[in-house]
């Protein structure tokens, strides 16, 4: 589905506009009850208004995400069956044991390392999505921190 930035009830139905990483989609409140259970308070509910208060919406929700947890980032790794989001602690190791990895997500600098606590051959990695044609064989362990 992407990164929702937020929900609102549109005054005239019970039809829901949800802002999708830039694009605006529009869903029935059935849809919008069953994601609201599975995502919980990541939604914030308003009723819009207009611009103005979207692009204040926008800032509180910015501000609500970096105040969340200043000591943990979220991960995305992705392979060919699957993919996950591994919340991570910063500037500790964390284990990851990952085979034949795609592509990794990162909202914060990390070093991937193929051994156990942060052992082994590694490569550092600026925020950002990497993917690769061939798949990393393993990443056994990652070390992210909160800045460069």
């Amino acid at each position: 589905m992407g990164k929702t930035a937020g929900i609102f009830l549109l005054k005239e139905s019970l039809t829901f506009c949800v802002l999708l990483a830039g694009t605006v989609e529009y869903i029935s409140y059935t849809e919008y009850h069953h994601i609201t259970t599975i995502i919980g308070p990541l939604f914030v509910i308003s009723i819009m208004y207009g611009l103005k208060q979207l692009s204040l919406l926008s800032l509180m929700l910015l501000s609500a995400s970096a105040a969340k947890n200043p000591k943990r980032t979220l991960v995305g790794i992705e392979t060919a069956d699957k993919s996950r989001g591994i919340d991570v602690p910063l500037n500790d190791c964390h284990p990851i044991e990952e085979e034949d990895v795609l592509t990794v997500s990162l909202k914060k600098p990390c070093r991937l390392f193929t051994g156990p606590d942060c052992t082994g051959h590694n490569t550092f990695l600026s925020p950002g999505d990497h993917s690769s044609k061939d798949p990393i064989p393993v990443i056994e362990s990652i070390f992210c921190q909160s800045s460069f």
